[in-house]
């Protein structure tokens, strides 16, 4: 893959959800909104799955009132905003170092120690079923409700391929890891 992509994937990744995101926020023409705004930012909430599951524990975590007001509050929230959108620009930074990385043999995923590499391993799988999962109640819900069927359809697709993903990658590095211990002992082992 090219060094490009590293910048351009983020950089467009991050042009998309911005413009859907503040298209949500200030578009309140109830038309528009449930026929072009809704469904994009459906569509790029589950393109971007992992990071939205990441702001939806935020959302959770974070408390609902602020004692800040005026200039003080709209500091914090752009200081806030500017932070979101590096770690966004960062999540998909890593996604393309990981298949690069991942393309020539090694991973930022593969851990030589058995605890941290079965957390990462139940991590994606986590990450996976969740996904999978939730496209499957998302269109159901979606397609029962006769809310926009092409954005119910690529938004599923858009979760069944992170599920998809993720629970390739930790079968395959579980079944790597494995197989090196195997060695590894087989190696220690006197005859």
């Amino acid at each position: 893959m090219s060094k490009h992509l590293r910048i351009i994937v983020p950089a467009v990744q991050a042009a998309i959800a911005l413009v859907v995101a503040v298209l949500h926020r200030f578009v309140h023409t109830e038309r528009i909104y449930d026929l072009y705004v809704g469904p994009a930012f459906g569509v790029v909430a589950r393109l971007n799955f992992p990071f939205f599951v990441f702001l939806r524990a935020l959302d959770w975590l974070l408390p609902r009132s602020s004692s800040l007001h005026g200039a003080a509050f709209a500091v914090a929230t752009s200081f806030f905003a500017a932070m979101l959108i590096f770690v966004f620009l960062l999540f998909w930074y890593a996604v393309v170092r990981e298949i690069e990385m991942r393309r020539q043999g090694t991973s930022m995923l593969r851990f030589s120690s058995w605890g941290s590499e079965l957390l990462a391993v139940v991590v994606l799988l986590c990450f996976g079923i969740g996904a999978i999962s939730f496209a499957y109640s998302d269109v159901t819900r979606l397609l029962s409700f006769h809310q926009n069927t092409s954005s119910a359809i690529l938004g599923g697709l858009f979760l069944l391929m992170w599920g998809a993903a993720f629970i390739g990658t930790a079968l395959y590095d579980l079944a790597a890891f494995l197989k090196g211990k195997s060695e590894h002992t087989a190696k220690e082992e006197p005859l």
